[in-house]
């Protein structure tokens, strides 16, 4: 299996997975989700906004991205569950060329991170646009 996606790691005490520096955090802020996925509409989520973390820009690997969207869960999600924030989700925007948005509800998160769900599953309920954006 290859690093960083180790099924078996999933509770919250887990180390976060290595990550290429393809991305950077650009912005993240508390937003109402505007989209119209159903767990979350008009729910107030965080949003993070990430970039290329070079000039260059090249396309990240469908495998980089996923990893650094599960970094970002892992983090949003104790940050969120320790501060008693009202966030409902985590929306991760991948704001270059052959971007794309994954989102998640706080339910799903917690049942990841407590190892009631599985890491795949997981990933099966997530809002994933475009469908493709960790298959590329």
């Amino acid at each position: 299996m290859p690093e960083g996606l180790n099924t078996n790691s999933n509770k919250a005490g887990a180390a976060t997975p290595a990550v290429e520096q393809t991305f950077q955090v650009i912005r993240e802020e508390t937003n109402t989700f505007k989209s119209t996925w159903e767990p979350l509409t008009g729910k107030s989520v965080k949003i993070i906004w990430t970039g290329p973390a070079s000039a260059q820009g090249m396309p990240a690997s469908a495998l980089a991205k996923r990893n650094f969207a599960k970094s970002l869960f892992i983090k949003a999600y104790q940050e969120i569950s320790s501060k008693d924030q009202t966030a409902a989700g985590v929306v991760i925007v991948f704001d270059s060329a052959d971007g794309g948005q994954v989102a998640a509800t706080l339910e799903n998160l917690k049942q990841w991170q407590t190892g009631n769900l599985p890491e795949a599953s997981f990933w099966g309920l997530c809002s994933v646009d475009p469908p493709e954006l960790f298959d590329r």
